[in-house]
């Protein structure tokens, strides 16, 4: 299942025309695991996980570097997400993640 439209991708890729330097997504997810462990499973880590794939292969500036985690992590970076990202702040963290360099 694609996220993005084409249309979309188009205007992901014209924001991304603007990078002149290489560009790390770090993502901190959660193991997947069998087991439901209450308040510990991440809903929405694996869709996030395939969005970014997504949005990484539209650029080849673009690099994911996913972290499976077992414990809450904390980064000191000019840019953090934290969570499910809104559909609505979408492209201002696309545009945020290319002026970061």
């Amino acid at each position: 299942m694609a996220f993005l439209s084409e249309e979309n991708q188009r205007e992901i890729k014209t924001i991304f025309e603007q990078l002149d330097h290489e560009v790390h997504l770090e993502f901190f997810t959660e193991r997947e695991s069998p087991i439901i462990i209450p308040g510990g499973n991440c809903p929405t880590c694996k869709d996030t996980r395939l969005l970014l794939q997504e949005v990484v292969a539209l650029s080849d500036k673009l690099h994911l570097d996913v972290h499976e985690v077992t414990t809450q992590t904390v980064i000191n970076e000019s840019v953090r997400f934290v969570g499910n990202v809104p559909e609505a702040v979408f492209r201002q963290h696309l545009e945020r993640a290319v002026s970061a360099g």
